[in-house]
């Protein structure tokens, strides 16, 4: 999970990116690493679709275990 935190500007921007992609209207503007997953912050209250298409990301991502994510 250290890598989080090594390459968090570089996550974000992949994600904000991402987040685009689907015509979404939010931004994620900070994300760190815990002991129990990963912690994102987006500028606006998400549905459930928008944190599964974060999810989505995240879960693809080939630097993060995949089993510590959760919406």
């Amino acid at each position: 999970m250290s890598v989080i935190v090594n390459y968090a500007n570089t996550f974000i921007r992949n994600i904000n990116n991402y987040l685009h992609e689907y015509n979404l209207n939010i931004v994620t503007d900070f994300i760190k690493s815990e002991d129990h997953g990963v912690v994102i912050t987006t500028n606006q209250a998400t549905f459930s679709q928008d944190m599964n298409i974060i999810e989505k990301y995240i879960k693809e991502s080939e630097s993060i275990n995949s089993e510590h994510v959760d919406s």
